[in-house]
């Protein structure tokens, strides 16, 4: 890899491209690194597989990733749905990224909340002057009142204080009826709420194996787009790298001088 500036391009194929962070290297999954791939329109179907492949890879790190992509392949291979909470809204992650995927009948719906951690505390994923999300961190949830919690309480939109900072995701979740619960902060706060979700120990043991399992998916995905029959999952795989709400769905480690 040829270094000319601190953040470079690496041109994988014509129609596909990263950055520095893509690489294999665990030095930037300890640093929490998302890998995003940047996909032309004009990508071959083996282009896009070797970049989800690429992906897989990524996601086997532990403690390093997790974006809606991810959540779109677990919740098909579970055939779960899973409801998120970022900032005053509310998103069916499948049905908002993975529209073209084959539907099905979820056996469960699940709640999870995005948002920033800071000082401590998981703030409103809604950030002044930019309508995209700031989030480093993923909570799982759960509604106070079973079979409730699915409907946004009245004017329980507003996304920051009086006085222009942002709310606690706390006082939002309190408007849905739903109660948040702690999930680690080394940056498999994903996968702990996948390990709720699926009732396993949060453990290490645990986040490693789910990572495993989604990457393993991935890269089934990947023979099945270069075999040319999996175009929705082409098109599940385009958005979550090229939506810039997206893109900002992440999480990774908790930095202690994080920026408000």
């Amino acid at each position: 890899m040829l270094h000319l500036l601190p953040i470079l391009v690496i041109w994988l194929r014509s129609g596909i491209e990263s950055d520095e962070r893509l690489c294999a290297s665990p030095v930037w999954a300890s640093a929490g690194y998302a890998p995003h791939l940047h996909i032309s329109a004009m990508a071959n179907e083996k282009e896009v597989a070797d970049a989800m492949r690429a992906k897989a890879r990524a996601v086997r790190h532990g403690g390093s990733y997790g974006g809606v992509f991810e959540m779109c392949v677990w919740c098909t291979m579970k055939k779960r749905c899973i409801i998120l909470g970022v900032g005053g809204s509310m998103i069916d992650v499948v049905a908002q990224f993975g529209s073209k995927l084959k539907t099905f009948s979820p056996a469960i719906t699940h709640k999870m909340m995005a948002g920033k951690m800071i000082n401590k505390k998981l703030m409103s994923a809604t950030k002044p002057n930019t309508t995209v999300p700031d989030v480093n961190h993923f909570v799982s949830a759960r509604s106070k009142v079973r079979g409730q919690g699915l409907t946004k309480a009245t004017g329980a939109s507003a996304g920051f204080l009086p006085d222009g900072s942002r709310r606690s995701a706390a006082s939002v979740a309190e408007e849905w009826a739903w109660r948040l619960e702690v999930t680690n902060e080394d940056g498999d706060g994903l996968m702990d709420c996948f390990a709720n979700f699926q009732m396993m120990p949060g453990t290490a043991v645990s986040w490693k194996k789910i990572r495993n399992e989604i990457a393993d998916e991935i890269d089934n995905i990947a023979k099945m787009v270069e075999a040319k029959t999996a175009t929705a999952w082409v098109d599940c795989f385009r958005v979550c790298e090229e939506n810039a709400t997206a893109r900002a769905l992440v999480s990774s480690p908790i930095h202690p001088d994080v920026i408000p």
